[in-house]
């Protein structure tokens, strides 16, 4: 996609102009659903400085940073987006002071541009070597790290134009999140007090990536399955998908599934696959000369007659009725 290459070949720029570091934070691991931001998620997957690199090592230091970034970074962003709107610095459970630039998607935050590191006040410092301690980091080698690595590290000026330019980049992911991420019904997911505390810990088979959380429990198990069957489903329409197979491909049983969509979604998995079934024929009598029973066969459905029936019931139109009322 030429938009993502432009804007990695940006924030490049910002790196090397400034002397800085970026990173793309996708705190719900919605952005990595679309495989068109593979590369460029793994491009700026996370700080490379040996203290955070180090502090990422630690079994015990790791999930601090792993929930920082992701559980309470998302819920702080979208609680206060007005402090966020043009950027704000953050400082992490380890004294790491990071600007964060909200990404938003269907007018929600669903993560974050983060440029550069820097050292924190003297009280952060302190609460930092408190929480390292209760890790089981020796003051010592905290102390050293830091200053080696933090302790030599500068934000730009504020008033340079790399802030301006990271928000351009920011804007510029926004309007792609809203491009290709839009039909995730990110709007039905927000609606519930979902987040994933291991984001960025998945499971990708040799053959077909795939999202899944592996440490993922409770609440965040269910928003994980609930991402995997859309994702599912939107790469599997125009066949014939049963609920065995999307459960198989979300590592849970048929039941469970069902259980999840009915309690947390709003809707059955057979209505998603409906709806997602449905927003592809629309496009379809929008902006193609297809016939209906060709559109029916292309989206997934049995005959034209049974495509009829669920569209109408969707939409209170018939297909033609709906190509009428598009094209006039």
């Amino acid at each position: 996609m030429k938009e993502l290459d432009f804007l990695l070949c940006a924030l490049e720029h910002i790196e090397q102009n400034y002397g800085v570091q970026i990173v793309i934070k996708d705190c719900y691991s919605i952005i990595r659903l679309r495989s068109a931001f593979h590369g460029i998620l793994e491009r700026f997957l996370q700080h490379s400085g040996p203290f955070c690199m180090k502090m990422k090592q630690n079994d015990k230091t790791d999930p601090y940073c792993i929930r920082f970034g992701n559980t309470e970074m998302g819920r702080n962003m979208n609680t206060n987006p007005d402090f966020f709107a043009h950027g704000a610095c953050v400082t992490c459970p380890f004294g790491v002071r990071e600007l964060y630039y909200p990404i938003r998607c269907c007018g929600h935050i669903i993560g974050a541009l983060i440029m550069g590191y820097t050292s924190c006040d003297d009280a952060e410092y302190a609460a930092a070597k408190e929480t390292a301690a209760s890790c089981g980091v020796r003051e010592e080698a905290f102390t050293a790290l830091y200053a080696a690595d933090i302790g030599r590290r500068s934000l730009p000026d504020k008033h340079s134009s790399a802030y301006r330019e990271l928000a351009l980049c920011g804007e510029m992911l926004s309007l792609i999140c809203d491009k290709l991420l839009s039909e995730l019904h990110i709007d039905v997911l927000f609606r519930y007090d979902f987040i994933i505390d291991n984001s960025n810990k998945y499971l990708y088979p040799a053959e077909n990536m795939q999202f899944l959380s592996s440490t993922a429990q409770g609440i965040n198990r269910k928003m994980t399955v609930i991402l995997n069957a859309i994702y599912y489903i939107q790469e599997n329409y125009t066949k014939k998908i049963t609920v065995d197979e999307i459960a198989k491909y979300c590592y849970c049983s048929s039941s469970t599934l069902s259980h999840i969509f009915a309690k947390n979604y709003g809707m059955t998995i057979g209505h998603l696959i409906q709806n997602i079934r449905c927003d592809r024929a629309k496009t379809l009598l929008r902006e193609s000369s297809m016939s209906v029973g060709q559109i029916a066969l292309e989206c997934g459905f049995a005959t034209s007659d049974y495509f009829t029936a669920v569209f109408k019931n969707l939409t209170s139109m018939t297909p033609t009725e709906y190509r009428s009322s598009v094209q006039t």
